[in-house]
């Protein structure tokens, strides 16, 4: 079985160009192109970066990833936090209920944190109204405004250290968030694009 490699085995060895005195650069595979495939459940892809020869070191899915889902319907899903928090505040007796059956878990909490979703927004170059749509963006990131997405909508306010009259934001504590910046995301959304059509994922 051929190692995993990033370089181009189409071409092995590099010829002189009889033009230099310097050997061309080893041909390499292009940024995303998978050397090294997963080899089971808590194995994963590894990618070559475009620039390097060798392919990275093998990795593995993080410790306590669920690898084989619960028997049962819905025993385990992923959801934001205001979904539960809108049961768990409902004034209707079976909604509270059921937010009372179910158990949170905020992941990676020994590692990079948990992910969290980020709103934004801008004004274009051309809006016809600019000075009242910054504004209005200056108030969406107000004190009385996050307040409002916090305590009405149960969502986390941008401004740090406000204090808001949300219990059962309160309940989740101080957990660890991931920092991840978000430009990072964009540029490996390619890579994980191939990610998904390989495995068939809608």
């Amino acid at each position: 079985m051929r190692a995993p490699t990033c370089r181009n085995v189409k071409r092995l060895a590099e010829t002189c160009s009889g033009s230099g005195p310097v050997c061309p650069g080893d041909d390499v595979q292009p940024n995303g192109t998978v050397c090294r495939a997963p080899n089971g459940d808590c194995d994963v892809s590894e990618f070559c970066d475009g620039v390097a020869t060798s392919c990275p070191a093998d990795g593995f899915v993080t410790g306590g990833t669920t690898c084989r889902t619960a028997a049962g319907q819905c025993d385990v899903t992923v959801s934001n936090q205001y979904y539960y928090a809108r049961l768990a505040r409902s004034e209707k007796p079976e909604e509270k209920q059921a937010a009372e059956r179910l158990g949170i878990v905020l992941p990676n909490q020994q590692t990079w944190g948990t992910h969290v979703n980020i709103s934004g927004a801008g004004v274009l170059k051309n809006a016809p109204h600019r000075d009242a749509a910054v504004k209005f963006l200056e108030h969406l990131a107000s004190d009385d405004a996050q307040r409002y997405f916090a305590d009405g909508n149960n969502e986390w306010p941008v401004v740090a250290k406000l204090p808001i009259d949300n219990p059962v934001l309160a309940g989740f504590g101080d957990f660890k968030r991931d920092r991840l910046n978000v430009a990072v995301l964009g540029r490996n959304q390619p890579a994980a694009q191939k990610i998904y059509d390989r495995v068939g994922w809608k």
